[in-house]
């Protein structure tokens, strides 16, 4: 099974190269979908995230999205923030992380000899 790992969005679009230009089983968003270095306004890194969440529903068995770091500081419960914090962008992308289709993340999913991970990916020796 050949699988991509995808991490560190933070708002920018190359993954939408990757996916159509690579061929692969499965494909694993390594999550920080937001926290954009790269000027990427609230607005444009929510769009972002849409994309990737219409590209999930269309390929429910072929994409796992797992939530990062940069994702779960802007949930309605949590009392802290990290690195990279966007005080700028924090309402519009806030609302975009209380959404229900935010449930299709996970935090980490199996494969028979891989882990994925928000920290890394993991290969069974052997």
């Amino acid at each position: 099974m050949k699988i991509i790992a995808l991490g560190d969005i933070h708002g920018r679009t190359a993954w939408k190269q990757i996916v159509a230009n690579m061929d692969f089983d499965r494909v694993v968003f390594v999550g920080d979908y937001f926290d954009s270095r790269d000027n990427h306004t609230g607005a444009e890194q929510v769009q972002n995230f849409k994309e990737i969440i219409a590209y999930k529903k269309a390929n429910m068995q072929k994409v796992v999205l797992l939530f990062g770091n940069h994702d779960f500081h802007y949930l309605n419960m949590v009392n802290e923030t990290y690195s990279g914090f966007q005080v700028v962008h924090h309402k519009i992308i806030q609302n975009c992380c209380t959404k229900p289709w935010i449930r299709i993340c996970c935090k980490c999913v199996l494969y028979t000899k891989i882990l994925c991970s928000r920290m890394q990916v993991l290969q069974k020796p052997g």
